[in-house]
């Protein structure tokens, strides 16, 4: 999540966005639920960014 508020890795995950996106809606049905505030934090940060909430999503 951390990498995700950085202005750099958000151009990082901007890049590859439908892999990120993919890789974070995977980890929300993940069964250790400590996981979720944190990839939530990465998806509202990733989907402020209004090219991406553009893209089309993988799920």
């Amino acid at each position: 999540m951390n990498l995700c508020l950085r202005t750099a890795g958000k151009k990082r995950c901007y890049q590859n966005a439908n892999q990120t996106l993919k890789v974070l809606s995977d980890l929300l049905g993940h069964e250790n639920q400590e996981i979720r505030p944190y990839v939530n934090g990465a998806l509202y940060s990733i989907l402020a960014i209004p090219t991406i909430k553009r893209k089309p999503k993988p799920w």
